[in-house]
């Protein structure tokens, strides 16, 4: 579906040019992105991120202590010097940044792997001691607890609700062993995880490379980020040369490829419930929706297929997933129903986790 300027863009937009002309800049406003979670511009030498409608402060502040906290590496964006940490313009919050100036060259492998073993060896204890505690990635009870807020306010039925649940376990399982103790993701330390490493975050400037956009910002796990480099759907590293001159920059090894498609699998989920969560959806908003409920339903019911995120779709393959009836499961399956086999929480509690669950994590590399 083609995209239109809606009264929140136009809202955003008029939220950044009153900040830049509020900081000395009046240049026109190029638009870099339209996020469901921010919309970004720039400003002359500004970038400026707009929080959406309901935006909490405490939250942003603790973006704006964490890229502080990121600054001595060289590898994260950096908030303009004298501005105020947080703007507050038509009632949308607005952190200003430095503009990169971005050269015409491919994205260095090794310079992005240095870019982000530099994220990862940053004292998660320290960050926290900081910006408080972050969300544990390779904790999945969070995900069932949304998914359970959705069926609630109506933004799934429940045969959609039980599907969600089914895929969050099959992730869980493909992941985690059950003990504990010899999953995929182990034992290893966590560490300062970005969460969102798609090609759009990844800025290959004159200083080299760095990472932007902090809205996914956790703890867990490093293969959460090393994995969704390889993510099937869209691999920034797409060749056998690439996967080796990252691990020299990164110094250490890529996950396998089994784990990657997981992991990226978990974040693409995340991100689909964060968005079915949003308040007041608008039609396109309600549409793109549909697509990503239908497309997790195909994933269901073929494992081998990676439909997220829905941007990698013909406009096709969405205008027939956004259009086709409300999801229901089949009659049978290898396992029985779908109803039968998904053990749904009760309110209030979620199925234990089972990878990195007593939060004392020893390094295994």
């Amino acid at each position: 579906m083609p995209s239109r300027a809606t009264p929140r863009d136009r809202t955003a937009t008029l939220a950044a040019v009153s900040v830049a002309e509020k900081l000395g800049r009046r240049g026109s406003p190029i638009r870099l992105q339209a996020g469901t979670t921010s919309s970004v511009f720039a400003v002359d030498d500004l970038v400026l991120t707009v929080a959406p409608p309901g935006g909490l402060p405490e939250q942003l502040r603790r973006r704006v202590t964490l890229a502080r906290l990121l600054m001595p590496t060289r590898a994260a964006v950096r908030l303009v010097a004298g501005a105020d940490d947080l703007h507050y313009e038509l009632e949308r919050f607005v952190l200003v940044w430095q503009r990169v100036e971005l050269v015409n060259r491919p994205l260095l492998p090794v310079q992005l792997g240095a870019a982000l073993r530099a994220w990862h060896d940053l004292d998660i204890d320290e960050v926290e001691e900081n910006v408080g505690a972050l969300p544990n990635r390779d904790d999945p009870a969070p995900l069932r607890d949304d998914i359970r807020l959705l069926r609630h306010r109506g933004r799934i039925n429940g045969l959609e609700e039980r599907m969600l649940y089914e895929v969050v376990r099959r992730l869980d399982d493909g992941l985690c062993s059950r003990d504990g103790s010899d999953g995929i993701l182990g034992r290893r330390r966590p560490v300062l995880l970005h969460g969102d490493l798609h090609r759009e975050n990844i800025l290959v400037g004159l200083g080299g490379t760095v990472l932007c956009d902090f809205d996914e910002v956790g703890r867990g796990c490093r293969d959460h980020d090393l994995g969704f480099l390889l993510d099937p759907a869209r691999p920034l590293l797409d060749s056998e040369v690439g996967r080796r001159e990252f691990e020299l920059g990164y110094g250490g090894p890529l996950p396998t490829i089994g784990v990657a498609r997981a992991v990226a699998r978990y974040a693409h989920l995340r991100r689909t419930i964060a968005q079915l969560l949003l308040p007041d959806p608008g039609p396109r908003e309600r549409f793109f929706n549909r697509v990503r409920v239908a497309s997790w339903h195909q994933v269901h019911n073929d494992w081998r297929l990676d439909l997220h995120p829905v941007v990698v779709q013909s406009s096709l393959g969405q205008l027939s997933r956004g259009l086709r009836p409300r999801w229901a499961p089949p009659a049978s399956s290898p396992g029985g129903s779908l109803a039968q086999s998904v053990e749904l929480p009760a309110d209030g509690a979620s199925r234990g986790v089972r990878c990195g669950s007593t939060g004392s994590y020893g390094e295994s590399e």
